[in-house]
């Protein structure tokens, strides 16, 4: 039901931003909205080529026994052994892996937060981004968590425990993106994004859940990254439909 909720949704965007098809004839707007759609995905390439490998590893954990699925998952994640061990493997493959969950959780987010976020910024700039929440909230967590275990303020188990999964990149990026909004969306969304975040942390808190306030953190700080003469142009054009598939 998601998936076909986002592609409905999706196309209803594109299908606006094409026009109307009584003045241009339908042969030439029915032309307009399959440009459009591909100009969507070709000026976010980084988003949908992510999309399709984390879309195919999902798929595998799907496939294969529980015991393989959790051995693949442990060896590809962020907990301290692995971190203590060979963290820049683990840095990297833990952000290609969902933990097992359902991918079309995540399609809506890719499509209508990564993709627009990173035709604003850029592919570079959105994959900088994006790989900062990533790896700064993973390393941020991961001595917050070593420090309570030292303590005696968490079990030792935790230092072996899975942690993979692509939403630490996503909140640092959903939080560069307030800055793409106008007043007031902006601060609403900013605002919301941080109650988002933070409830979880009150009424349930655990590693993760203070690893998402850390990536939402992380995603305001880097304003710099918004002022470039390039993303300063295309926070002129349209969000959601794309008028161009050149992205800098």
């Amino acid at each position: 039901m998601i998936l076909v909720l986002t592609f409905g949704a999706w196309l209803a965007l594109v299908a606006f931003g094409a026009g109307s098809p009584r003045a241009l004839g339908w042969r030439t707007w029915l032309a307009r909205v399959v440009a459009l759609a591909w100009a969507y995905v070709r000026s976010s390439p980084a988003t949908f080529v992510y999309l399709f490998v984390v879309w195919t590893t999902t798929r595998v954990i799907a496939a294969v026994p529980a015991s393989v699925a959790h051995s693949l998952l442990t060896a590809r994640s962020t907990n301290l052994h692995n971190l203590a061990h060979d963290p820049i493997r683990v840095l990297v493959q833990s952000a290609f892996w969902t933990g097992g969950q359902r991918l079309t959780v995540w399609l809506p987010i890719f499509v209508f937060i990564l993709a627009p976020a990173e035709r604003w910024l850029g592919t570079a700039r959105g994959v900088t981004a994006f790989a900062i929440g990533h790896v700064g909230a993973t390393l941020i967590v991961a001595l917050g968590l070593a420090a309570a275990i030292e303590v005696g303020q968490a079990p030792q188990d935790l230092a072996r425990v899975t942690d993979v999964g692509v939403s630490y990149g996503f909140y640092c990026i959903a939080a560069l993106l307030a800055y793409r909004l106008t007043r007031p969306w902006g601060l609403a969304w900013a605002t919301s994004l941080l109650v988002w975040v933070a409830y979880p942390i009150v009424t349930n808190p655990t590693f993760t859940t203070w690893g998402h306030l850390v990536s939402v953190a992380i995603g305001f700080t880097l304003v710099a990254l918004t002022r470039a003469p390039q993303v300063r142009r295309r926070a002129t054009q349209r969000l959601l439909v794309p008028a161009s598939a050149q992205p800098e």
